[in-house]
């Protein structure tokens, strides 16, 4: 695996623990968004050294991680711990009854919306 594939791959491994979009990091390091895209393929992913500080500064790692094949960054648990899993099935649980209430909603609109289109219908059919 080349050098910079190994960053990008680093990188992202540390964004996900971290639970950061690549936006977030990338403001958070002071560095332009088209550098999502570079991260996103690794083969194209080129920083320069004042890029891998800051980005290393913002990861809370030393550079020589980001550059190591073998460096710890591969070893992190993208998994929640058990301790925040209860809080990944409220969260789950509490999605869904935001779209449920969303979809009830969204459909009780269209009810009313089809009923005044009926009521308008029916008065025009009668001459009113």
């Amino acid at each position: 695996m080349k050098t910079n594939e190994i960053v990008a791959n680093n990188i992202r491994k540390l964004i996900t623990v971290k639970g950061w979009s690549y936006a977030e990091f990338l403001e958070k390091a002071g560095v332009s968004s088209s550098y999502s895209a570079l991260l996103r393929n690794a083969t194209r992913f080129n920083p320069t050294v004042r890029h891998l500080e800051k980005f290393a500064k913002v990861l809370d790692v030393k550079v020589t991680d980001l550059l190591d094949p073998g460096s710890k960054i591969q070893n992190y648990d993208t998994e929640l711990p058990p301790t925040l899993k209860k809080y990944e099935v409220i969260l789950t649980e509490f999605q869904y009854l935001y779209l449920q209430k969303w979809a009830d909603y969204n459909n009780k609109l269209i009810k009313e919306y089809q009923e005044k289109k009926l009521k308008r219908y029916q008065e025009l059919q009668n001459g009113f």
